[in-house]
């Protein structure tokens, strides 16, 4: 088991999957681990900042799987990174693997054509680079507002820069480490952005009211009428027991506007 220069909480991570996964599990150096059942290979590289600054690396080998497999396998393990931004992973991908094979060795009419070896390898090598682009991926940086109170409930607004719906997941990932953020009763989220797919500029553009209804497309209505672009606003809301009625929306429209002026946002396009 390695435990020589490792930072405390990646030497208790390791610990505990050893004594899970004892079985499955090898570690050629302090920051390596190897994963191997069935026909199934994982190498896992810990960098030194994980888990709060960069994710593991993970290199897979898997010769009966098709192309397809793989990348839904990868696809996965990416997922499962974001919803957990800066938190312990590896219990979470070994499962997810575990679960996978499982559900191939069940369900082997259900699988994808198989390939020969050197294909396999070949695309394993393609879908890890894929993925470990989003592994990757820095987040936005999120710029938050004073806190408001009004009749015992707090509100706060966020704003951050975007260019995608995957960035506008990573920003809410990264709200969310902070257990007070999580915890609130609402978080409402618009945003809006420009992308080019195949030389033409697409529109993208969502919102959520996560509770607070008709709130967030209120806030997209703001976004847009201010002109600003590749932008997303989040407004918490910790309810303090006292209904606000329609002031509730004055509050989380001029929290708004007020976040992407301070931030300079307002009719700017990038």
């Amino acid at each position: 088991m390695p435990d020589g220069d490792l930072p405390n909480q990646q030497v208790e991570e390791l610990q505990v999957i050893e004594s899970i996964f004892a079985d499955l599990l090898k570690f050629p150096s302090n920051n390596r681990i190897h994963f191997e059942i069935s026909n199934f290979f994982a190498e896992i590289e810990l960098p030194s900042d994980y888990p709060a600054g960069s994710p593991p690396q993970i290199t897979i080998s898997a010769p009966s799987w098709s192309r397809r497999e793989k990348e839904e396998l990868l696809n996965e393990l990416n997922e499962a990174y974001v919803e957990n931004l800066g938190q312990p992973i590896l219990y979470i991908w070994i499962t997810r693997i575990q679960d996978q094979i499982s559900k191939m060795a069940e369900n082997p009419s259900t699988s994808f054509p198989r390939q020969d070896f050197s294909q396999a390898d070949e695309e394993s090598t393609s879908s890890l680079k894929s993925a470990q682009n989003h592994f990757t991926q820095e987040v936005p940086q999120i710029f938050s507002g004073e806190t408001f109170s009004d009749r015992k409930s707090v509100f706060q607004a966020h704003v951050a820069r975007v260019r995608s719906k995957n960035e506008v997941d990573l920003v809410m990932a990264k709200l969310k480490e902070n257990n007070k953020v999580a915890r609130a009763t609402h978080n409402i989220l618009a945003w809006r952005c420009e992308e080019i797919k195949n030389g033409r500029t697409i529109v993208c553009k969502d919102c959520e009211d996560d509770g607070e209804h008709q709130a967030s497309s209120k806030m997209l209505e703001i976004i847009e009428k201010m002109g600003a672009q590749n932008v997303m606003v989040v407004v918490t809301r910790w309810y303090g027991g006292i209904h606000l009625g329609p002031d509730r929306f004055r509050i989380i429209n001029n929290l708004t506007r007020q976040i992407l002026a301070d931030n300079g946002m307002e009719n700017r396009r990038n």
